[in-house]
């Protein structure tokens, strides 16, 4: 018999809008932001990243869905690895990478 591991997961929402603040990297490098996010109600997690130069300049982003239960760590972990894949294919070696 196989356990099968059983999440839950609130939304929460919020009035007041976060802001961040891009921070660009050392000249003649590139920046690497990924995100994700998870809905545990339909099993299934959003992961995005986004490539930009030092000036701001968007290069490239991608975007995937993928069904299943992970944590929100998990789901940053996965947004992390299947970006740094999609960047190196890219041809991209030098970047700076924030979540």
């Amino acid at each position: 018999m196989i356990a099968q591991k059983s999440h839950k997961y609130t939304a929460k929402f919020s009035l007041r809008p976060r802001v961040f603040l891009w921070v660009a990297p050392p000249a003649c490098s590139l920046k690497l932001n990924v995100d994700a996010a998870t809905d545990g109600e339909n099993s299934t997690i959003g992961l995005g990243a986004l490539v930009r130069d030092s000036d701001g300049f968007p290069l490239g982003c991608f975007a995937k869905s993928l069904t299943g239960f992970f944590s929100p760590k998990e789901a940053e972990a996965l947004a992390i690895s299947y970006a740094l894949k999609w960047f190196l294919e890219l041809g991209f070696f030098r970047f700076f990478c924030r979540e």
